[in-house]
């Protein structure tokens, strides 16, 4: 797992290095940014008995850093680093499960902005999002005498979207403070079952993805 995340990360810090020093030229601000996320989410488990168990909405917790590089004040490409961590809690027929996990998330997105040098910008933002699991742990009782394994990719893959306001609160608008909403669908199942289950064990998760939505406060430099 420790090879396939960082053959992962190395190939995108290949393309975001490419992508931003192409775009450099033409580009007419870079800007960069950091945020603080509270974030919804929730995934589906698979109980002993084979039926699906729904988990609870949860609150967790991100922390972003953000590069934007403006090509007009109306369009723009932003890539983010985004530490993410929750608990999630189940209730499996007579026995409660808890079920965490930490991701570092790459989203690339497309950028579109009323105007990025205005008192006040809203913008748009859609695009890929790549995942890395940090770290899961599980706690909670078994039943009906099966043991519950719980083996997760170590990759990720869904669809960033959001919408959010920039305001400048000096008089050039060079220092800006942002707010706004991110929402991912998860496009890959969270699950890892190429494994060998030993006898009466069976995996927790399997074709189930992760959704998530957040809202953000933060703080941006252009320059």
């Amino acid at each position: 797992m420790t090879h396939s995340i960082r053959n992962i990360a190395n190939i995108l810090v290949i393309v975001i290095v490419i992508s931003t020093s192409s775009i450099q030229t033409s580009a007419q601000t870079v800007s960069c940014a950091l945020r603080v996320l509270h974030t919804f989410s929730a995934f589906d488990i698979r109980a002993a008995s084979g039926n699906t168990t729904k988990g609870s909405i949860t609150l967790g917790y991100g922390l972003a850093g953000i590069a934007n590089v403006e090509f007009s004040k109306h369009f723009a490409m932003q890539g983010e680093l985004l530490y993410s961590s929750s608990t999630h809690t189940f209730r499996e027929e007579d026995a409660e499960r808890q079920i965490g996990v930490k991701y570092l998330h790459i989203p690339i997105l497309v950028v579109c902005n009323t105007g990025t040098s205005d008192p006040v910008n809203i913008h748009l933002e859609a695009g890929p999002q790549f995942g890395l699991m940090l770290g899961s742990h599980m706690s909670g009782g078994n039943t009906s005498g099966q043991t519950a394994v719980l083996a997760m990719r170590s990759t990720d893959i869904g669809l960033a979207y959001g919408i959010g306001m920039d305001v400048g609160i000096d008089p050039l608008n060079v220092l800006r403070l942002s707010v706004g909403f991110r929402g991912v669908a998860g496009m890959t199942p969270m699950g890892d079952t190429s494994g060998t289950l030993s006898p009466n064990s069976y995996y927790i998760l399997s074709d189930a993805s992760r959704d998530s939505y957040s809202g953000y406060i933060g703080l941006a430099f252009r320059f």
